[in-house]
């Protein structure tokens, strides 16, 4: 068991927030760019976050996550703002956006995770997709008092990476979360554990 890898994905988490999320990032972009004087309609700026939720799901068909920079920069041009500050505005808004509605993480979740040291295992916390910031998970993870218990945090959507590249580490894997995120995975042989509304009981699993 010691030195087994085990790879907590990010679908653990429930999201139940998600097109709450959406709604407040395009409200949030239409706002900043509105109120610096830009010529934009709020349509506009729909249509625009539709494109770039197109780009996202173009590059995900061959196993790959933009990073969020892209996902702002590609709704930046369709807008044709060309203004780097505005950029930086809007980037802000999408990669805080999950702090403001953030996913519920499994009950003992905690509990799991020191079982799981207390174990020699290597902990990873990785996700693959474009919905939840990867920099803003930190700052979650950080407020529940478990990012310190993670040997290493991968989040596709901070620099741009992908499927195969979540998984750098060498030697036996274990998988947990859901079966989506199980199939992206299945290629490198690793064990696969459901995850569970306790999580504590998958980490058992694994042991």
């Amino acid at each position: 068991m010691k030195n087994k890898t085990i790879i907590i994905d990010i679908s653990v988490f429930k999201d139940n927030h998600a097109e709450d999320r959406r709604e407040y990032e395009i409200n949030a972009v239409w706002s900043v760019i509105e109120k610096a004087g830009f010529p934009v309609r709020f349509s506009d700026t729909v249509r625009a976050y539709k494109t770039a939720q197109e780009f996202v799901k173009k590059n995900r068909a061959k196993a790959f996550t933009p990073s969020m920079f892209d996902f702002a920069n590609v709704l930046a041009e369709d807008l044709k703002l060309s203004d780097t500050a505005m950029l930086k505005k809007i980037y802000d808004i999408l990669a805080f956006s999950a702090l403001q509605f953030p996913p519920l993480m499994p009950e003992r979740f905690k509990e799991g995770l020191i079982l799981l040291k207390e174990e020699g295992c290597r902990l990873t916390m990785a996700g693959a997709g474009i919905e939840l910031s990867g920099t803003a998970m930190r700052f979650i993870l950080k407020n529940e008092g478990v990012y310190h218990l993670f040997d290493s945090v991968i989040f596709a959507n901070e620099t741009g990476l992908s499927d195969a590249d979540l998984l750098y580490s060498k030697g036996e894997l274990a998988i947990i979360g859901s079966d989506k995120a199980f199939r992206q995975f299945e290629a490198f042989g690793a064990q696969y554990i459901a995850v569970s509304d306790d999580f504590s009981k998958s980490a058992k699993e694994v042991i």
